[in-house]
C-alpha cells in the first residue's frame, strides 16, 4: 500500500512539473513562471534577467521568454538567481489581473505594450547552451533588461497599482 502512495505522489509531482510551463488560452494564470532568474540590477530602475520561453520556432520562443520575464516581474517577483532584483511582484493584490482583464489582454497581445518594457541584450544573443530543440519545439533563454521603474509607472498611469507614497 505504501509503495502505491509513493508512486501516485510521484506521478502527481511529475504532472505538476510538466504543466508548470504550459501555455494557456486567453490570459495565462497569474502564477505562470517559466524559469526567470536575476542576473543583476541597474541604477536606472532596470533588472537584468535570464528568461526561458518555449515556441514552435526560435522567434516565438524568444517572444515567449520576453513575455515570461515581464509576467514574472508583474505577478511573481524574481526569486531565483543573484540578489538585487525585486522579489516582491509589482502587482501583489489577488484578482488584479482578472479585474483589469481588458488592460492585460491588450498589454500582452502580440503587438502589446509589454515589449516596450524589456530590452534584449544586444551583445549577448542566444547562447548555444540556452537553445534546446525538443521534437518540434524550441526552448530558448534570453538575457534581457526589464525596465522595472517604467513598467511600474505604466501600471500607475492605468490605475492598476497605487503610486508609491500614496499610502495604503
Amino acid at each position: 500500500m505504501k509503495i502505491n502512495k509513493y508512486i501516485l505522489l510521484s506521478l502527481i509531482s511529475i504532472v505538476i512539473l510538466f504543466s508548470a510551463c504550459s501555455s494557456k488560452k486567453g490570459i495565462p494564470a497569474a502564477f505562470y513562471n517559466c524559469s526567470v532568474e536575476c542576473l543583476g540590477t541597474g541604477v536606472d530602475g532596470t533588472q537584468l534577467v535570464k528568461a526561458w520561453g518555449i515556441g514552435a520556432d526560435m522567434n516565438e520562443a524568444i517572444e515567449k521568454a520576453k513575455l515570461n520575464a515581464i509576467r514574472t516581474v508583474l505577478f511573481n517577483g524574481i526569486t531565483a538567481g543573484k540578489a538585487g532584483c525585486m522579489i516582491v511582484p509589482l502587482i501583489n493584490v489577488p484578482g488584479t489581473e482578472q479585474l483589469h482583464q481588458d488592460f492585460f489582454n491588450k498589454f500582452f497581445s502580440a503587438d502589446g505594450k509589454y515589449v516596450n518594457f524589456i530590452v534584449l541584450s544586444v551583445d549577448q544573443g542566444v547562447d548555444p547552451m540556452d537553445r534546446i530543440k525538443a521534437g518540434k519545439q524550441y526552448k530558448v533563454a534570453v538575457v534581457a533588461a526589464v525596465l522595472h521603474s517604467s513598467l511600474r509607472k505604466e501600471l500607475e498611469n492605468n490605475g492598476i497599482v497605487k503610486p508609491l507614497g500614496s499610502g495604503f
